[in-house]
């Protein structure tokens, strides 16, 4: 009964959008506004919000589910020459040198960092359970995941597969014109041979491509090791000597990240903007990173009210109140690449946002606009002030052509900062 319970609150934990880690592989999930701005060269901060019952505490409702719509629109700015500054992390530059050249986004978890923060290095899949459970269910309090592979049954997915994410040093989950592509990284000394004996087991078919092998079924709906994991598994690449997965359902996506490996194509980290972007991001332990404008137009006021008037009805009147609530006046640039993530900094977790722009002086102009729209602006989703239940502002910069937020998220929880991703809950890095 015990046990059943657990799977239940687990179950709850992947699906209730408030209070626990987002382990879900979500989709990246701004829409471009149509409606393009004229940008201004001179900004007024937005004011502070001090009554207690505003527009936006009747609207926030209607935003509370992801938001899962796909990208519909890319765009090309003419931009200046960036300096290339090296990626911090690791293991997060490894990720983007095996994302395709299409990506619209990548989901980012260094578990070899997060177990170091919670002193629990030696931890994995053959740990006693109950030990496992605690670090999973710990990390919506002091952590953060913007991706779990196999989380929506994890208290049977290492009995059925012999391996879980406690078994892996980092895993990114790929969004692209393709199928979502998950890339998995073991741990140096993970055994593959009882993994490997559970694809045989199972009649996949076998062969070899590129000195990887693939092994490949039919989606098997009415079998229990099937319907455990995630549909990806039909197709899983394995790099023995890598030690990578590459998973996906659609094969074509999984011959994407084999071309990478081997050198056959331009990956995502090829693009000047995109690296510099995440270079901004500091030695992550998780991350989104997002190209090109879809994210910038995704979080503006225009896409968040043309979510709100779909789902209630709202005059164009209340639109704008609602609008001078969230931003006052401000006019924003246009950015191209968003990147944001958490690492810890004198044992507390502390967030990034980074905002890369075409030009630096455009990020100049943002940078007191946009840090005083965090700073005192509303979360819609929450119907409170930002700094009362997302984050305060610990500092904003512009280095180069990124303009970096530093954020200490409330209860130190930095899940918050990957809620407000995925809820569209931050107009502050919205654009015209």
């Amino acid at each position: 009964m015990k046990r059943l319970s657990l799977y239940l609150w687990l179950c709850l934990c992947v699906l209730l959008p408030v209070g626990c880690t987002y382990v879900f592989i979500p989709v990246p999930v701004l829409i471009p506004a149509q409606k393009t701005a004229a940008t201004a060269s001179q900004v007024a901060p937005p004011p502070v919000v001090t009554t207690t019952q505003t527009l936006s505490q009747t609207i926030a409702p209607t935003i509370t589910q992801p938001i899962t719509q796909p990208i519909t629109q890319m765009m090309a700015l003419t931009t200046t020459e960036v300096t290339t500054q090296a990626i911090a992390s690791e293991n997060l530059a490894q990720a983007l040198a095996l994302t395709p050249a299409n990506a619209r986004a990548l989901y980012f978890t260094d578990w070899s960092q997060i177990k170091r923060y919670k002193n629990v290095t030696a931890l994995n899949s053959k740990s006693p359970l109950d030990q496992r459970t605690a670090f999973f269910l710990g990390l919506d309090k002091d952590q953060a995941a913007p991706n779990i592979y196999g989380a929506r049954a994890f208290l049977r997915f290492a009995e059925t597969w012999a391996w879980d994410s406690t078994d892996l040093a980092w895993e990114v989950s790929i969004d692209s014109e393709n199928a979502p592509v998950h890339i998995l990284k073991f741990r140096d000394d993970f055994n593959f041979a009882p993994v490997l004996a559970r694809f045989r087991e199972r009649k996949f078919h076998q062969q070899t491509i590129d000195s990887a092998t693939v092994y490949t079924h039919e989606q098997a709906l009415t079998e229990e090791w099937f319907t455990v994991g995630e549909l990806s598994i039909a197709n899983t690449a394995v790099i023995t000597s890598a030690k990578l997965f590459v998973l996906s359902s659609d094969i074509v996506a999984v011959q994407a990240v084999l071309d990478l490996y081997h050198q056959k194509a331009d990956a995502l980290s090829s693009d000047t903007d995109v690296h510099a972007t995440a270079a901004g991001l500091g030695d992550v332990a998780a991350a989104i990173v997002t190209p090109g404008l879809s994210t910038c137009r995704g979080l503006s006021f225009d896409a968040i009210s043309q979510q709100i008037s779909q789902t209630q009805q709202i005059s164009d009147t209340q639109l704008v109140e609602l609008k001078q609530q969230v931003l006052g006046d401000v006019e924003f640039h246009t950015y191209t690449g968003f990147a944001l993530g958490y690492r810890y900094r004198a044992g507390q977790p502390s967030g990034t946002v980074v905002l890369h722009y075409p030009s630096a002086a455009d990020a100049e102009v943002d940078l007191a606009a946009r840090r005083s729209a965090a700073e005192k602006g509303i979360s819609i989703a929450n119907r409170k002030p930002i700094s009362e239940t997302l984050f305060t502002v610990a500092t904003a910069t512009v280095a180069d052509h990124n303009l970096i937020f530093e954020l200490q998220p409330t209860n130190n929880q930095p899940s918050r900062l990957f809620q407000m991703f995925f809820y569209r809950d931050m107009a502050f890095a919205g654009c015209p």
